[in-house]
């Protein structure tokens, strides 16, 4: 056959022949602005109505995005099994499967892997032909195989017990190699029947597909995407690469007709880290590579369910463009240098996320050994969405659980240790499920801090103490603490950083306290017969223009005798010290007046 043609074919038995049909051979792989299109089905077995629905309605989606003649513009469908609910049964491979996607397969090559209802049955291998491909030992061919189209391999594996083999996993090795060997294979894609960990349905989980496949997959920089059935629903997770800053997808696709498995349904339903959407749904994906840019599509279209019908609506949209860049390695803003062990949890905060895609995904690390992330006391992956579950009736919306999470910032809920110092660093992963650099290491230590406390006193011969006085500590001209005074004019802060600050009191206690005797002492100071200090200095000054002479005194007198009721600077005085902490607590005692109570006649 001849590459990129359309061939016409009909079927002949007896006097019996069906009508035309036509389909396309797959282009060269160097043809310009090839694509390679595909469609995925799982899981049709026993409701042939549904499934029928399915693969119809699958088509027009088809023909509505690319024209009547989709058999030129889709190369493959890949079914991931169960497509009867009984291989021993004959009669169902024509019920539940080749009548209900004969609407597609008519026109459109499809290849399948088996699941568990067909049973290793012998009618099942009578029906799909795989003999010439590469993959199982003769003894069992047709079991697993592989195959190449255009810039892609396509990997079917068989999870089965009794196939949960050396030979079959070597087998996927050899595949894996001799992909990253290829340089005309740009992506990898298996597909098997049984997910390694399903969020729905958890009875499903298949450990050998999770602990030996999946993690092979990881070791391979073209593993593209695993996709699976056995849970009737859609679940699409990532997977890690453990040799660059790439990852995969993992599509649960079984809800190609078979009935639903629901949220509620199972007590062991488990939100997986790795999974971030679960949808109860009917579904089906189209993936549309671009074999020139070497970038691919996925699109997930839905049918609801029988609570939620859907008209094949658009649920979910994933993507891998192997030539774009990954993010920019991100910068870290706090916490850096000594923080206060008193001041609430640790919260690591770094920039904004910046790069060709958008923000998926954060993982911080803290260590309590600078530059060893091998054991990190903290550490945090999140991701923008985690749907799991939905909001019942009446509507069956989705929850996102992160929904309005922010990813540039994190709790650290881990006990951490007194003057002990930690390093912390953070990557962003975009949705081209490419991470950034690790951002540059950042340092800080839990300290106890310092404590400023004092008493403050009315300057008169008693010291009386003052209650309620108003305390305020501020740090480079910037309040950060506040407190009163107890009924013993006593006072404290919290702990604090070492370093310099200031301490200011106010009061609206009532004033009194001052008579002629206060003005002379004014007017003394002014014409140099005495010289005021400290906080009596302060209370000589009631017009606040920090200069004090006749008119301060002049101020007074009119207080004293009535004819004025308030002074410009205010009621009371307080002297404001600077405190320099340098590792040890502080004790102040702050003195206050009445303002213009400058020999401290008064009694509060």
């Amino acid at each position: 056959m001849t590459s990129n043609t359309q061939y016409y074919y009909k079927c002949i038995n007896g006097s019996d022949e069906s009508d035309i049909f036509s389909f396309r051979t797959p282009p060269e792989i160097n043809t310009p602005g090839a694509h390679l299109r595909f469609l995925i089905f799982g899981d049709n077995q026993t409701d042939y109505t549904t499934s029928t629905y399915i693969a119809k309605h699958a088509k027009l989606k088809m023909q509505e995005l690319f024209g009547e003649d989709i058999q030129n513009h889709i190369n493959l469908i890949l079914h991931v099994g169960d497509i009867v609910g009984d291989g021993s049964n004959v009669n169902l491979y024509e019920q539940e499967y080749f009548r209900p996607f004969s609407c597609l397969t008519a026109n459109i090559p499809s290849m399948v892997t088996i699941g568990n209802h067909e049973g290793d049955n012998a009618y099942y291998y009578k029906y799909m032909k795989y003999e010439e491909l590469i993959g199982a030992p003769l003894a069992i061919s047709e079991r697993y195989y592989s195959f190449n189209l255009l810039n892609s391999k396509f990997i079917a594996i068989n999870p089965n017990a009794a196939y949960q083999n050396m030979s079959q996993l070597i087998f996927i090795q050899t595949q894996l190699v001799q992909s990253d060997l290829e340089p005309n294979t740009g992506f990898v894609f298996l597909y098997g029947h049984m997910p390694g960990h399903s969020e729905i349905w958890p009875d499903g989980n298949t450990a050998w597909v999770q602990e030996q496949v999946v993690s092979m997959m990881s070791n391979h920089t073209k593993s593209t995407l695993y996709v699976c059935g056995h849970t009737h629903a859609y679940e699409h997770a990532i997977g890690e690469s453990a040799v660059d800053s790439a990852g995969y997808n993992l599509l649960i696709n079984g809800g190609g007709g078979g009935a639903l498995d629901r949220w509620g349904m199972y007590a062991n339903q488990t939100d997986y880290p790795e999974t971030y959407k679960s949808l109860d749904h009917y579904c089906f994906n189209l993936i549309d590579i671009d074999v020139d840019a070497k970038s691919y599509v996925g699109y997930t279209y839905s049918f609801g369910n029988p609570d939620k019908p859907l008209a094949c609506e658009l649920v979910d949209v994933f993507h891998r463009s192997l030539n774009q860049s990954r993010p920019v390695k991100p910068m870290v803003l706090g916490p850096v240098g000594d923080i206060l062990a008193t001041s609430g949890p640790v919260v690591l905060e770094a920039a904004a996320f910046s790069g060709a895609d958008s923000l998926m995904s954060s993982q911080f690390q803290l260590t309590a050994i600078p530059g060893d992330y091998s054991a990190p006391v903290f550490e945090s992956k999140r991701n923008k969405e985690d749907w799991y579950g939905d909001s019942g009736a009446p509507d069956y919306l989705p929850n996102n659980l992160n929904q309005g999470i922010n990813l540039q910032a994190v709790t650290v809920t881990s006990a951490l240790n007194i003057d002990h110092v930690y390093a912390w660093r953070i990557r962003y992963r975009d949705y081209n499920l490419k991470w950034s650099e690790w951002s540059d290491e950042a340092f800080f230590t839990l300290v106890p801090g310092q404590v400023i406390s004092g008493n403050v006193i009315y300057d008169n011969i008693l010291q009386s103490h003052l209650n309620q006085v108003v305390v305020k500590l501020f740090k480079n001209n910037a309040e950060i603490s506040q407190t009163l005074t107890n009924i013993n004019g006593s006072f404290s802060f919290p702990p604090v950083l070492p370093g310099q600050y200031a301490v200011r009191c106010s009061h609206n206690g009532l004033w009194g306290g001052v008579n002629s005797i206060d003005a002379l002492l004014v007017l003394r100071h002014f014409v140099g017969l005495t010289h005021l200090e400290g906080v009596h200095k302060l209370a000589a000054d009631p017009d606040g223009n920090s200069y004090i002479n006749a008119a301060d005194a002049l101020y007074v007198s009119k207080r004293f005798t009535g004819l004025i009721s308030s002074f410009p600077a205010g009621d009371w005085m307080f002297e404001s010290p600077p405190v320099t902490l340098s590792g040890t607590n502080i004790f102040l005692t702050i003195k206050g007046l009445c303002t213009g109570d400058v020999n401290g006649s008064y009694t509060p």
